[in-house]
């Protein structure tokens, strides 16, 4: 089952549609999951003995795959002030320029806080990376479920086309389909999608789940 014409052209519709995003069907690539996706970027972009950046509080499975991959953790702990969470930049800038510390995952909206990241944030986020040639993993799997306005902003959308950049999206939690693994991926830099899609398929990436491209399309 592989993802042909209707599958990328169902994932760009969406993405036009509920994020404002114009998709070209080669930045998609289909994964398994979310976590698969971020194994595979660990492997890809990482050493055993490197560290990947979250920010804190986050989603447990980002520290499990970088620990059974033998990578460290820097964390950077979110600014709480009446509710509302701030990332502290100061300590994030020093997280991005230390060597050994090549992946930042970024979750938008942020699992558990509910934080959406304003394109403010994700343009400052873009500069660091830019700036430390750090990659950035941003998991957008929550992106259409927001309280007031619209879907959170996509990560690549803002960065650019040269940006060392990945958004993971999926149907997971929005049509609670978390039970069917499946992520879509999107990379526009040609260089770094080439790259990502040698890795995913070394990490023995088979076909899509028929019922993952049934829900798709």
């Amino acid at each position: 089952t592989l993802p042909r014409g209707e599958y990328r052209k169902a994932v760009a519709w969406w993405m036009k549609e509920l994020r404002d995003y114009e998709v070209q069907e080669a930045w998609i690539v289909p994964t398994h999951g979310t976590i698969f996706s971020l194994a595979t970027a660990i492997r890809l972009f990482t050493e055993p003995g490197d560290n990947l950046i979250v920010l804190a509080p986050n989603y447990n499975r980002y520290n499990q795959a970088a620990t059974r991959l033998q990578r460290g953790i820097v964390t950077v702990q979110l600014q709480e002030e009446n509710g509302h969470y701030s990332i502290p930049w100061d300590e994030l800038e020093e997280a991005f320029s230390k060597q050994n510390n090549r992946l930042f995952v970024l979750c938008n909206p942020n699992n558990p806080t509910g934080h959406v990241y304003r394109k403010e944030e994700l343009e400052r986020i873009a500069a660091l990376s830019k700036k430390y040639q750090v990659v950035v993993f941003s998991d957008e799997i929550f992106a259409e479920i927001v309280f007031e306005g619209n879907a959170a902003i996509p990560y690549t959308k803002v960065a650019g086309p040269d940006a060392l950049a990945i958004s993971c999206t999926s149907m997971g939690k929005v049509f609670s389909l978390t039970g069917v693994n499946h992520a879509n991926i999107l990379i526009e830099n040609d260089v770094l999608r080439e790259a990502f899609i040698r890795q995913r398929d070394a990490d023995h990436f088979g076909s899509v789940d028929p019922m993952v491209y049934s829900g798709m399309v």
